[in-house]
């Protein structure tokens, strides 16, 4: 009897196990034609909306802000705050304060503020886990969770992303923080482009005569 009990329990466990590695698979061929899509795109410009979120706290504010992206170059206009990246060096440029502080692209800051970097974010340190579509203003969408190899090691615990299911478009991603704040952010207006400029992606002081702009540089 125990021997049937434990047979069954077995058979139960492998099941489950091949259905999380299906799922798993799935998740991920999702996410490759994501991936794939947008480095086909020479360069972007979009609208995005970030939320910060904490129920126990009853908060939930909002930002909206613009963005161009070309190659591992980008630009980042919210909360009153310009930023420039052009691959090697970043400017936060504050318009009220008259002030840019300058740092290496490299720098922590500039892989959290990379909006290209969540294309790929995938590939590398995440276990994927495929869940249930969810509707999003009455729109269907594929939601994957990444979930961090070492948990350790990071201060949030997940990261789940909406995608279309045609079309393989990158909608909404939140990232759950473990002292319960979820970051939020929903792409809008996506539009491809042919090019941009490099200037784009650089603080240049002379575009801004009135100012009397302090340059804080970090580097």
């Amino acid at each position: 009897m125990l021997r049937k009990i434990f047979s069954a329990m077995l058979v139960l466990c492998l099941s489950a196990m091949a259905v999380m590695a299906q799922d798993a698979d799935k998740a991920k061929e999702i996410l490759d034609k994501v991936a794939d899509k947008y480095q086909k795109v020479p360069a972007f410009s979009a609208m995005f909306e970030q939320r910060m979120i904490n129920q126990a706290e009853g908060l939930n504010e909002k930002f909206e802000g613009a963005v161009l992206a070309k190659g591992n170059k980008f630009r980042i206009d919210i909360a009153g705050r310009v930023i420039f990246n052009d691959g090697s060096t970043m400017w936060t440029f504050v318009p009220d304060d008259e002030e840019v502080t300058v740092a290496e692209a490299g720098g922590e800051d500039g892989e959290e503020l990379d909006p290209t970097a969540i294309y790929t974010a995938y590939k590398k340190g995440f276990k994927l886990k495929l869940q249930k579509n969810e509707k999003i203003d009455g729109k269907d969408y594929r939601v994957i969770d990444l979930l961090p190899k070492k948990p350790k090691d990071k201060s949030f615990f997940r990261i789940r992303v909406y995608v279309t299911p045609k079309g393989s478009v990158l909608h909404r991603w939140s990232v759950y923080e473990k002292d319960g704040n979820v970051f939020q952010y929903t792409i809008s207006n996506f539009k491809e482009l042919a090019s941009l400029p490099d200037t784009d992606f650089r603080f240049d002081k002379s575009k801004y005569p009135d100012m009397d702009i302090d340059i804080v540089d970090l580097r």
